[in-house]
């Protein structure tokens, strides 16, 4: 094998390696997403939120271009049948999907107005003075 070949089969290995990386870093932080999502944009969670969303924008945009020169570099090999093809375009699809659906679903809680948790309300009923001397218990 010449010099150019091995360097570009350590290309197309840093590649996979890197796009490797990003997509574990993915795996990491969906469920992390998801679980904001089920829940209620707080003041306190909101940095968080929008946090993840650039995050996983950021990471959509670099895997779409690994997984597109990824995919180029396959065609090019011999070797290799449409069904493998046809696997990546799938499994990479999928991901790509699940991310934008996230983002969409945290775009969607960041357009709330946040709540405001606020932690020094007593739980029980105090008694509040009101109009002509009448005392009136609130919850």
């Amino acid at each position: 094998m010449n010099l150019q070949a091995e360097m570009t089969e350590a290309v197309k290995a840093y590649k996979r390696k890197s796009r490797g990386g990003h997509r574990a870093y993915v795996n990491q932080v969906l469920p992390q997403a998801k679980e904001l999502v089920a829940g209620q944009c707080t003041a306190e969670t909101r940095p968080r939120i929008a946090q993840l969303k650039a995050s996983l924008e950021e990471q959509l945009t670099c895997l779409r271009q690994l997984d597109e020169e990824i995919l180029r570099d396959l065609v090019d090999e011999e070797g290799v049948t449409d069904g493998d093809i046809a696997e990546e375009v799938q499994v990479a699809g999928n991901l790509k999907g699940d991310i934008s659906a996230t983002i969409a679903a945290l775009a969607e809680l960041l357009k709330q107005k946040p709540r405001v948790l606020n932690r020094n309300i007593l739980r029980v009923p105090e008694l509040v003075k009101v109009r002509q001397l009448r005392f009136k218990t609130c919850v």
